[in-house]
């Protein structure tokens, strides 16, 4: 049972690494706070005045990309619609020659 309790004891204490990193981090702590340029209140005054200037500003991009894509969806439509009346026209002008060379053939007698 004696050599079971030092074991037991090791699992219980922290390791050397645990402690340095917490207190690195309360220190790191004291000194972001002593070196910090403004007081808590004007930090969280400032951090949501940012917020908010971001928020306003992603809003204006936002629309504007929807302008955008508005106009480019209006375009799209236009071009569509030309590139159907387009592909009508050829069509049409090809059943007309097909059909003026069909008639033009029925003319020709054939060589017998």
């Amino acid at each position: 049972m004696n050599a079971e309790q030092p074991r037991r004891r090791a699992k219980r204490s922290a390791s050397p690494l645990s402690v340095a990193f917490t207190i690195g981090a309360a220190v790191g702590a004291g000194v972001a706070l002593y070196m910090a340029p403004h007081s808590g209140s004007e930090m969280r005054r400032r951090i949501t005045s940012g917020a908010k200037t971001a928020q306003e500003e992603l809003s204006e991009v936002v629309e504007e990309t929807r302008g955008a894509i508005e106009a480019l969806a209006k375009d799209a439509r236009q071009t569509l619609k030309q590139t159907a009346w387009r592909l009508t026209e050829v069509v049409t002008a090809t059943k007309e020659a097909f059909h003026a060379e069909a008639d033009a053939s029925e003319r020709i007698p054939a060589d017998e």
